[in-house]
């Protein structure tokens, strides 16, 4: 069962040394360093929007728009930027996985520095006023179902020092956005979310946090949600950036 296997790992620590949460090895820290060397980060050559990979922004490109990928060319995004710690392969993917699907909190401190990580290096230098993340959907049970990015939301608070805004909620139970084509994931989101209080958002600038940016279509209806609100720049920090 998945939370005997959860509590088996938990306990583990009071006999033996963390084992890599990829490769099983002994560690200090639940990721070795061989596993941590294969952590590839996004690099420069990046779309200054979304943080894609730009495979068309070769040297001598004086093309206006040689720094956007194709879809930030046509797409409206609601979202200022978007940035990542790593791409989603190799060990990163492992950890998110364990993390998010098979229910490893204690791994929460690994995607926290990966986080904090991110967000120093191409954030620190901007004004943030709240931190919001992906929520769970709760039906008639409001408040107590959080996602697994939620429970992350008070400790990344204290790490980062902004406070935790807590201002978003999930109003229609939806698909897997992963087993969905780029349009149907639009529809399957459409009036999925709602801020809880517009006045809070308003004129702020807000960090929107969660594990994986793939498409976009998640973060980017909730941006939209936000600057309805009247939010000023939304920027986006994701554990991985898909392909």
């Amino acid at each position: 069962m998945p939370l005997l296997s959860n509590i088996a790992e938990l306990l583990k620590d009071t006999m033996l040394p963390p084992l890599c949460a990829v490769c099983g090895s002994l560690c200090e820290t639940y990721i070795c360093k061989s596993c941590y060397l294969q952590i590839r980060p996004p690099g420069s050559n990046i779309c200054i929007r979304c943080g894609s990979f730009l495979k068309h922004n070769l040297p001598g490109n004086n093309s206006p728009y040689a720094e956007y990928c194709n879809l930030c060319k046509n797409e409206e995004y609601s979202f200022y930027m978007a940035r990542s710690f790593a791409n989603y392969d190799s060990a990163v993917a492992c950890i998110i996985r364990k993390f998010k699907y098979r229910k490893f909190y204690y791994l929460k401190d690994i995607i926290l520095s990966f986080l904090k990580e991110a967000y120093e290096y191409y954030y620190s230098g901007q004004k943030i006023d709240f931190i919001e993340t992906v929520p769970a959907y709760s039906g008639i049970i409001k408040g107590n179902i959080k996602s697994h990015m939620q429970m992350l939301m008070p400790k990344l608070s204290i790490c980062l020092k902004i406070p935790y805004g807590d201002n978003i909620i999930k109003i229609k139970n939806t698909l897997r956005q992963q087993e969905l084509g780029r349009q149907s994931r639009r529809i399957n989101l459409e009036n999925s979310f709602k801020i809880r209080h517009s006045l809070k958002a308003a004129r702020k600038n807000i960090l929107l946090v969660d594990d994986v940016f793939t498409t976009g279509s998640t973060l980017n209806q909730i941006s939209r949600q936000l600057k309805n609100a009247g939010a000023h720049k939304i920027y986006i920090l994701t554990v991985a950036r898909g392909n």
